[in-house]
């Protein structure tokens, strides 16, 4: 019986790549694909923003033409929309400063260059990046388990990762919650992933339920 074109494609796992240049598209997406994602491919950032909010991809790869200036912004803004989405950035960044404030200030998960002399290390990035948005997946089923199993979970929250989650969940955004805080964008990004750390949470709405069921928060 001949297989369904339509269930393999399925089966594999949803991933978005933001590509605002055309030339690096095709390449991206067939490499992509090879790595058994299902690509879908975003070229303004209202496409980004909609996929991101109603699928949830697994993996975001960002390719970027431009100065590294805006992956910063580009990076920021995806982390602003869910934190536990590990963020691949595509470019021409050969300067080590460049990389590090992507890698350890802005949390990419990783900067490759492009196609073609960048293609073993993208394919590495991204079975990293997947393997880690995974463990984050299974790490919230093993809480939710223990949580029925034994109606008590042990979770301790910092005041200011409480403060942070609590104005998260008020629906404000990073920047807003650092203006009311007194804190930098970077402080809240931080505290936030130590937040999702403790949950074993994958998004800002499973942090938030979680919490709140843990009455961590209002």
């Amino acid at each position: 019986m001949p297989k369904d074109p339509n269930k393999a494609l399925l089966q594999r796992t949803p991933s978005l790549l933001h590509c605002e240049t055309p030339e690096l598209q095709k390449p991206l997406v067939q490499l992509m694909e090879t790595q058994n994602f299902r690509v879908t491919v975003s070229t303004t950032w209202p496409d980004a923003t909609a996929h991101v909010r109603g699928t949830t991809p697994a993996v975001i790869v960002a390719a970027v033409a431009g100065p590294v200036g805006y992956a910063l912004d580009l990076v920021c803004a995806f982390q602003e929309l869910d934190p536990g989405i590990p963020v691949v950035v595509v470019g021409p960044f050969p300067r080590v400063e460049d990389q590090v404030h992507l890698l350890r200030r802005y949390q990419a998960f990783d900067v490759v260059p492009p196609p073609p002399d960048g293609v073993a290390m993208l394919s590495l990035a991204l079975q990293k990046a997947l393997h880690h948005r995974q463990r984050l997946l299974s790490r919230l089923r093993q809480y939710m388990h223990d949580g029925k199993k034994t109606r008590k979970v042990e979770v301790m929250l910092t005041p200011r990762e409480a403060d942070i989650l609590a104005l998260v969940a008020e629906g404000l955004s990073n920047k807003q919650a650092a203006q009311q805080l007194e804190l930098s964008e970077h402080t809240i990004r931080n505290g936030l992933a130590r937040v999702f750390d403790k949950l074993g949470a994958g998004t800002r709405l499973q942090a938030i339920n979680n919490a709140r069921a843990l009455r961590l928060i209002p």
